[in-house]
């Protein structure tokens, strides 16, 4: 029988986060220059680096600004070779994103870890199921989403796992991977809304940060906090599904 509340699983994210080598602050550190290296070269392909600088000096002028109408007349027109560089960018980010949760999940178990980690699922063995999952997995949202939005939701919760699974199981096809994931969650996608809600207070006081200093420094600490834990939520229930003992839901 295992056990769960949000706190012991924060408090073990917290524990580990102190212990391992690399620290997960300077890993996470590499992971954000280069998410913000990717985000402004799109921003430049994309044009919105000009969108956003000339509605800052329209703003500034103390014009009145109606968002709609300026930005029906000023948004740039994309090529197509921009427009597949956008897409195979916005493609490697959610692969830099896998291979962050299975940097996450090794740290959760305490395995030894190392820079290159956060590229994981670029490696031979995890590239081609990696790509598939990001391209089924935003199928199947987009498809649940076109019904109503809570259904695209409930459908995020359910592949949620799927990453994880992947690394665990690398012999899964793409496909295994989501239906492994949708079976493990079921009874269980509330608690993992729950457990992200429970980190709303960290991003609002690190927006305010952000808005009154222009640097959100907390986020350093809120990404692998929030990564960690929810590869311990992970490690939680497939310990119980494999074990055929359900976890337990406790309060914090």
């Amino acid at each position: 029988m295992y056990n769960y509340s949000l706190s012991s699983l924060k408090q073990q994210a917290k524990n580990t986060m102190k212990t391992t080598k690399p620290s997960v602050f300077l890993v996470t550190l590499v992971y954000f220059i280069i998410i913000a290296i990717l985000s402004n070269l799109t921003a430049r392909l994309s044009g919105m680096d000009k969108l956003y600088s000339e509605m800052y000096q329209y703003i500034a002028s103390g014009e009145t600004l109606d968002y709609f109408e300026f930005i029906s007349q000023h948004m740039p027109n994309i090529g197509a070779f921009a427009g597949l560089l956008i897409l195979l960018i916005s493609l490697m980010n959610a692969m830099l994103s896998a291979g962050y949760m299975g940097y996450c999940l090794k740290v959760s178990r305490g395995e030894q870890t190392r820079y290159m980690d956060i590229f994981r699922s670029f490696d031979t063995v995890h590239f081609g199921k990696a790509l598939g999952i990001v391209i089924l997995m935003s199928i199947y949202v987009f498809l649940w989403s076109l019904l109503l939005v809570i259904p695209g939701i409930i459908a995020a919760y359910r592949y949620s796992q799927s990453f994880y699974i992947m690394y665990d199981h690398p012999d899964y096809s793409v496909t295994k991977c989501l239906r492994e994931s949708s079976r493990i969650m079921k009874g269980w996608k509330w608690k993992l809304f729950i457990l992200e809600l429970s980190f709303i207070g960290w991003n609002i006081l690190n927006g305010l940060l952000a808005a009154f200093i222009g640097v959100g420094f907390l986020d350093i600490f809120i990404q692998p906090f929030f990564g960690i834990t929810k590869a311990n939520f992970y490690n939680l229930i497939t310990g119980g599904v494999q074990n055929d003992a359900p976890p337990v839901w406790e309060n914090y």
